[in-house]
């Protein structure tokens, strides 16, 4: 039986001898092709195991970032929700006020409200004019100026190219301005009002009709809107309570409020501290030479009796 001859392929026996040039030459014919065919090829050199070991790595090193981070964030929103609570640092405080509670710590306090209709003698505040009542107003209501910064100018959103000076022999400075404490003006101006309601006592010589002249009464009025506005800026939700009592046929308010008030013995306090005294040389200061002063109205001139009209300066 005849056979078709049969297309073979014969292989060269690998000889390791002569440095293995022959076989060598095959191995690293075939790596090379291998390397080409990585290189060449669709797919990645990392091995895919090794490259998914890498992405996870990543994403957990992301994870504890972020997880780091918002602890962060929770410890500082922690840290300033309880300053707010607790008022520490004054931190509740400077979000209502522009000034002070950088220079003192002003707590709050617990206190109840004495609202009583009758004077039970507790507090002087509430006695007939004497003396002893004068020098307790006068010792909360004394408006002596104090020293404050160009900075402290601006941060109370005023122009210091406006505001007044202290002359530098007065040894504060060349960045010291004027100025005076508003809820010391605004304790004066309840003194005001208690003058006007005892005017006996305290104008009846003067004027024994109780016909105060203009300017009187134009600061009366003024004082009256200026604690009505202070009234209203700190307005709160305090409630007052209604109990029944001896003699009445209706609820009766009891005006003993319990609230949260801030240290007004620490402003006094400061006040006393830090105020200018010397009042004979402060009244004796002028406004500097090129200081452009305030356009005042015709009505104001007429009732302080400037002697100015439509505002024109005295230079």
């Amino acid at each position: 039986m005849g056979f078709r001859g049969v297309d073979t392929k014969t292989y060269s026996v690998l000889r390791r001898d002569s440095g293995g040039e022959e076989g060598g030459g095959l191995i690293q014919s075939l790596k090379k092709n291998a390397k080409d065919d990585e290189l060449e090829g669709p797919w990645p050199l990392v091995h895919p195991c090794r490259q998914l070991n890498s992405w996870g790595l990543i994403l957990i090193a992301g994870n504890a970032i972020l997880f780091i981070l918002s602890l962060g964030t929770i410890a500082i929103a922690y840290r300033y929700s309880r300053n707010l609570l607790n008022n520490e640092g004054n931190a509740l405080l400077k979000r209502i006020d522009a000034y002070l509670y950088n220079e003192i710590q002003v707590d709050l306090v617990d206190m109840t409200i004495n609202g009583s209709l009758l004077n039970s003698g507790d507090s002087i505040f509430q006695q007939p004019p004497s003396p002893e009542v004068d020098a307790a107003w006068e010792a909360i209501t004394h408006q002596y100026p104090h020293v404050i910064t160009t900075e402290d100018v601006i941060r109370l959103g005023k122009d210091p190219t406006r505001t007044a000076r202290w002359p530098e022999d007065w040894g504060f400075g060349p960045d010291a301005h004027t100025a005076e404490l508003d809820i010391i003006h605004t304790v004066h101006c309840l003194n005001a009002v208690r003058r006007d309601v005892h005017w006996r006592h305290y104008f009846g010589d003067r004027y024994p009709d109780g016909e105060f002249p203009e300017l009187h009464r134009v600061h009366t009025d003024h004082c009256i809107y200026i604690v009505l506005q202070n009234l209203m800026c700190s307005a709160n939700a305090d409630i007052i309570t209604n109990v029944w009592v001896e003699g009445q046929l209706h609820p009766f308010p009891d005006f003993n409020v319990n609230k949260k008030c801030r240290n007004y013995d620490a402003l006094v306090d400061w006040h006393h501290r830090t105020q200018v005294t010397d009042m004979d040389n402060y009244l004796a200061m002028r406004r500097p030479k090129g200081q452009e002063p305030w356009k005042m109205s015709d009505d104001f001139h007429r009732k302080f009796q400037t002697g100015l009209e439509r505002g024109h300066s005295d230079d």
